[in-house]
């Protein structure tokens, strides 16, 4: 190992000696370039070491602050509302704060003691009175109270206290609309009533002595009577609300105007009338009598007649209310030889000799066939026009029928069961269909009779209808 020759001075005096030189130290000495010696020593740059940059000597060289770098130059700004404390950052002071929502509210001048309140975007002080400061620093619920001045039996009532669960009534004298005195006070007037649907109020008018109360928007009134009413009648009042008169007992709410009609079979010529109502005129009755084991009924067409029929001689007007007509018959076993013309229904004329009677001035609603026809027409005329409407419903010799037509200012409808049997008639008669027409019914202002009407150019007994039963009701139009 080689050795290094060492010369030390001092205090003027000069020692020179040998050391033997390390490996390392050998090695080092013995170094190609500077990189191999930096590798030997630890000290590559920007590995071992740290090399040198101008903003890191720019950095030493600030003093206290925050460095800012602008430009290219470094400068220490004022640390402002915060400060290091014990190797930490701290704020000095908040002036301001952010919402969780975003928005940024400023602090302004808070006093000692004052509470903190949002006006706007400003949290500003709010100023706290003597007893707020004594409320807030009470110890307990009994030292608040005492602040307050509240004392409970006295100010207020004990959570305890009985009268909350002990019910009394009231007492003393009633008021407003009551009279008498609590606990059983009294009604004195009623200032208003209340629908049971809607609701609406309605508000009392002024009534005088003896009218009937009537509604008049959201007002009830006085209704006047021009006759003097009684006991146990009913006022009869026009569209204008005023009464007209008074009715007897005996006839009370909503009444119809019934024609009942049997015609029994007879021995002689004639038809007997059984029911209440309109008198009956008979034609072409076959006798003696033709009814039947099951079917109570007389035979309109007899050998000799061409006018077979019956009518009642009575009139009614479509314009009276919804007149209804019920008919049960039966067909003879011959209705397509000779000239046939069935009639049924309304007709202010007996002369029914053709499919569209024209002779003279007829309106009628009738339902009706001809010895041309395969079913039943519903056909109505207002004196100019005839229309007729095919039912649907064929006519069969021999089969039963139940027909019901109703009569209104407006329409004519007619419904027809069919059948081998009454039975089987009345059966089919609940589901059959309904037809109705609108064009050229009777006039209103004409006066009907009920008809039921076969003429035939050559008579014969097989050719005919045997009548069981009718019924005309009508239902006034004023009921509602």
């Amino acid at each position: 190992m080689p050795n290094i020759r060492r010369s030390m001075i001092h205090k003027g005096a000069v020692t020179v000696d040998d050391i033997a030189a390390t490996p390392f130290m050998e090695a080092f000495l013995t170094a190609v370039d500077p990189p191999d010696a930096q590798d030997m020593l630890l000290l590559i740059p920007g590995t071992d070491v740290q090399p040198y940059d101008a903003d890191l000597t720019a950095l030493a060289a600030l003093g206290d602050g925050l460095p800012v770098r602008s430009g290219g130059t470094w400068a220490a700004n004022s640390l402002g509302d915060l400060a290091v404390s014990g190797g930490a950052m701290q704020a000095t002071q908040a002036r301001g704060l952010r919402e969780s929502g975003g928005a940024t509210l400023t602090m302004a001048a808070i006093a000692a003691s004052e509470l903190l309140q949002r006006v706007g975007t400003t949290v500003a002080g709010l100023p706290v009175s003597a007893t707020g400061t004594s409320l807030i620093g009470a110890a307990s619920a009994s030292a608040a109270r005492t602040t307050l001045g509240v004392v409970i039996g006295t100010d207020v009532c004990s959570e305890t206290d009985p009268r909350l669960t002990d019910s009394r009534a009231p007492t003393g004298a009633a008021g407003g609309d009551l009279g008498g005195t609590y606990p059983s006070p009294t009604v004195t007037q009623a200032r208003g009533l209340l629908e049971t649907t809607g609701p609406t109020t309605l508000a009392m008018g002024a009534v005088a002595d003896k009218e009937l109360l009537r509604r008049s928007g959201s007002t009830v009134i006085g209704m006047a009577a021009s006759a003097t009413p009684t006991a146990g009648i009913v006022p009869i009042a026009d569209s204008s609300g005023t009464l007209d008169g008074w009715i007897s007992p005996a006839i009370k709410g909503t009444r119809t105007n019934v024609t009942f009609l049997y015609v029994l079979p007879q021995a002689g010529t004639s038809a007997s009338l059984v029911g209440s109502g309109s008198g009956l005129t008979v034609a072409g009755v076959l006798t003696p009598s033709q009814s039947e084991d099951n079917y109570f009924c007389t035979q309109f067409g007899d050998a000799a007649a061409a006018n077979s029929r019956w009518y009642t001689v009575t009139g009614f007007r479509t314009n009276q209310g919804t007149i209804t007509l019920n008919y049960n018959f039966r067909l003879g076993s011959d209705t397509t030889a000779g000239g046939q013309f069935f009639f049924a229904g309304l007709s202010n004329t007996l002369t029914l000799t053709s499919a569209n009677p024209a002779t003279g001035t007829v309106d009628m609603g009738m339902v009706r066939f001809d010895n041309s026809t395969a079913n039943f027409k519903l056909s109505t005329r207002n004196n100019v026009t005839t229309t007729d409407t095919d039912t649907g419903v064929a006519v069969t010799p021999s089969y039963y029928y139940m027909v019901e037509m109703i009569f209104t200012a407006t329409s004519c409808s007619a419904r027809i069961g069919r059948g081998v049997s009454a039975s089987a008639a009345a059966t089919d008669f609940l589901t059959a269909s309904t037809t109705t027409t609108t064009s050229t019914l009777p006039r209103s202002t004409q006066d009907l009779t009920t008809v039921m009407s076969l003429v035939r150019s050559v008579a014969a007994t097989t050719r005919c209808f045997k009548f069981n039963y009718f019924r005309l009701t009508i239902l006034p139009s004023w009921v509602t």
